[in-house]
């Protein structure tokens, strides 16, 4: 069941979004998706975010479905549906920092190159391109939007075929990523509420509907002239997220755990890869760092933190502080461990 603070933000998020990407094409998926996996499980987020846009989408595309340049569609969708074949054969799972900071600068270096070298998303190879590169970023980095827009802002669409035609391809994108997350959270233990699922379309919906004036009210030199801010902001925005994980991926992942009066805290690290989460269950005895831990469901095991309590005969001094760090959906797992030292000094 929902709390009515869930409700709230989720459907501010969703409405807001939805307008904002009915105008633009752009944006509103982005701001999405770092709402809801603040707020839930990351493989919850993506499917609820995939459905949220498949909504949005599909309406923005019913509503100027005369202006749809199904020719460009049709390359596009060649793309992407190699790329998802190919990502599912052969189980891609590049890390999440490394797929925003390549969305990033993708869609810088597109924007900078000449007009004559410029991404047009009307020429057929770009086209196939555009899909295959969006999806794969799409199912890695749970985002594509900046790339995308870097194939149509110099394409010479007029703004109602660029939205247009861009809802029709990113529906297809993002169907394509509920099927891929969806068989992953049937297979783990979280679960998607119903009620979240039905306030989020009904909500993308009337997103989408309103902004429809307002896309009427804005010339198409304005619209593109807006169009490449929001993609300088958004691949902005990328790659400082990207940064500040690989900075956290690398370096110390939490301070140590508050530690009793009269003692001293060292920090231990210690890097485990395991080859599957579903190994350890729920309160196992973890030998290799000699602490009992509480995963959550492997889903919630990116970038978390979990208080384990040590074994009893070990210093009682305080919590052993665990933090997980995951690749999603890749089944690794690093532990590092701070470590709270008093009468005894043995990690």
């Amino acid at each position: 069941m929902i709390t009515l603070l869930f409700t709230a933000e989720l459907a501010a998020a969703v409405l807001a979004t939805s307008f904002i990407s009915g105008i633009f094409g752009m944006a509103g998926g982005m701001i999405l998706i770092a709402v809801l996996m603040a707020i839930m499980p990351l493989t919850v987020a993506m499917v609820l975010h995939g459905i949220t846009q498949l909504t949005a989408n599909s309406w923005r595309a019913w509503i100027w479905w005369s202006a749809i340049r199904w020719r460009i569609a049709a390359f596009y969708a060649a793309g992407a549906l190699t790329a998802a074949l190919l990502v599912g054969a052969v189980e891609l799972v590049p890390s999440k920092p490394g797929a925003l900071i390549t969305l990033a600068l993708l869609s810088f270096a597109g924007l900078c190159v000449p007009r004559a070298l410029a991404p047009d998303i009307r020429k057929s190879g770009h086209g196939v391109c555009c899909g295959f590169l969006c999806t794969v970023l799409q199912l890695t980095a749970g985002v594509s939007g900046p790339v995308l827009d870097v194939f149509f802002v110099r394409s010479g669409l007029d703004r109602r075929q660029t939205v247009a035609t861009k809802a029709a391809i990113q529906a297809l994108g993002h169907f394509l990523k509920v099927v891929y997350f969806g068989q992953l959270l049937v297979a783990g233990t979280d679960v998607l509420a119903p009620t979240a699922v039905a306030l989020a379309i009904t909500l993308a919906a009337i997103g989408t509907q309103l902004s429809r004036r307002a896309l009427d009210a804005i010339s198409d030199t304005h619209f593109m002239r807006w169009s490449r801010w929001l993609i300088v902001a958004t691949a902005a925005t990328c790659l400082i997220q990207g940064m500040v994980q690989l900075g956290t991926d690398l370096g110390p992942f939490a301070t140590p755990a508050e530690a009793a009066p009269g003692t001293t805290t060292r920090t231990t690290t210690v890097n485990r890869t395991l080859p599957s989460p579903e190994i350890l269950p729920l309160g196992a005895e973890c030998s290799e760092i000699g602490a009992a831990w509480r995963p959550g469901p492997p889903t919630q095991q990116l970038d978390k933190s979990f208080h384990c309590l040590p074994p009893s005969q070990w210093n009682r001094d305080g919590l052993y502080l665990l933090v997980v760090s995951r690749s999603f959906p890749k089944p690794d797992l690093t532990f590092r461990i701070m470590l709270p030292i008093g009468s005894s000094d043995r990690p």
